[in-house]
């Protein structure tokens, strides 16, 4: 029995990081103007949104479902963001040899 709540609580506390993070994210990337950043992270939101609180979405989605297509969509939109320019990546650092 103990067992079991010591999982809700862990499950609990992973939930609430989750949207904390998210809402950090979407939080920063507003206040910053970074608009595609911000909708990516509001995607994210959604999608935990509509995983917690299991609206009827329709029969062929399940909550699950719901999470995973708004990381997904939310990661995209994140991934398009010109905030990380040194892991930006060109046809000439592929070819270059390798410092030793």
């Amino acid at each position: 029995g103990g067992r079991w709540v010591v999982a809700g609580q862990k499950g609990l506390l992973a939930d609430a990081l989750a949207l904390v993070s998210v809402l950090a994210m979407l939080r920063t990337l507003a206040r910053l103007g970074h608009w595609s950043g911000a909708a990516g992270a509001a995607l994210m939101l959604l999608g935990l949104l509509a995983f917690a609180l299991k609206p009827p979405l329709g029969d062929v989605l399940q909550p699950g479902d719901w999470l995973h297509i708004g990381m997904a969509a939310g990661l995209l939109l994140l991934a398009r963001l010109d905030l990380w320019p040194a892991l930006r990546s060109t046809p000439q650092q592929f070819s270059a040899p390798l410092p030793n």
